[in-house]
Order: C-alpha cells, then sequence, then structure tokens
C-alpha cells in the first residue's frame, strides 16, 4: 500500500471510528449530540407524524411502559404538561433522571483536556 492509499485508509478509519463512537452514546460529547439532534427532530415533527409512532404497539403489545414516551416527550417541548401526563406519565421521571445526566455531561465537556486525554483522541 503506497502512502497516499495509506492516508485515505487512515482517514477512513477515522470517520468510521466517529461514528461509532456517536452512536455508541460512549463519550458525554456523542450523548449530548444524539439528544440535541433526537430532541429537535421531535420538535420539528408535527404530531401527526408522531401520532401512530409505537414499535411495541404495532407488535400487538398494550401494556409496554414506554408506549407514547416519544409523543410525551412531544407534548413535553412544546410545553402540554397535562397532554404529557396523560399520554405516558413516565415521561416526568425519565426526564428527572435524564437532564442530571445531561447536566454532568454538559459540565464534563467543560473541563480542559488532559494530555492523557488529546493522545488518545489522535491515536488511531
Amino acid at each position: 500500500m503506497d502512502s497516499k492509499q495509506s492516508y485515505i485508509h487512515t482517514i477512513n478509519r477515522f470517520k468510521v471510528g466517529r461514528f461509532m463512537g456517536l452512536i455508541s452514546l460512549s463519550t458525554p460529547r456523542s450523548r449530548l449530540g444524539v439528544w440535541a439532534i433526537l430532541t429537535t427532530a421531535i420538535y420539528i415533527a408535527p404530531f401527526a407524524w408522531l401520532k401512530h409512532l409505537s414499535l411495541y404497539g404495532h407488535l400487538g403489545w398494550r401494556g409496554s411502559p414506554s408506549i407514547g414516551l416519544t409523543r410525551a416527550y412531544w407534548f413535553t417541548l412544546h410545553g402540554q404538561f397535562h397532554n404529557a401526563w396523560q399520554m405516558n406519565s413516565l415521561i416526568f421521571l425519565v426526564l428527572l433522571v435524564g437532564i442530571p445526566l445531561l447536566i454532568s455531561d454538559a459540565l464534563k465537556l467543560k473541563q480542559p483536556l488532559t494530555k492523557t486525554k488529546v493522545f488518545k483522541m489522535h491515536k488511531l
């Protein structure tokens, strides 16, 4: 493999590694990024698009506690807390646990990088 192919291979490995790091939710940056993307998508989406969104409901499970959480989150984002409670009251428990975790991740991002962290970020 010549140097150009080696360089392209290294760049491709880096891109795949960054993508896998994002979807694995293994770092504060990836968790905050995925949360921001999903929250924006849910906020922008018309409620009609989410109205019949329920994987477990389509599979015939009528008693799953997670049914309606996305729609309840949509209502919460739009300030309709009563409708969110009616859709799925567990949304408030999810937010009670999730918001401190997001704040913790945001605070971790504000900390300066140590030499070890910098080295690991640039090492392939």
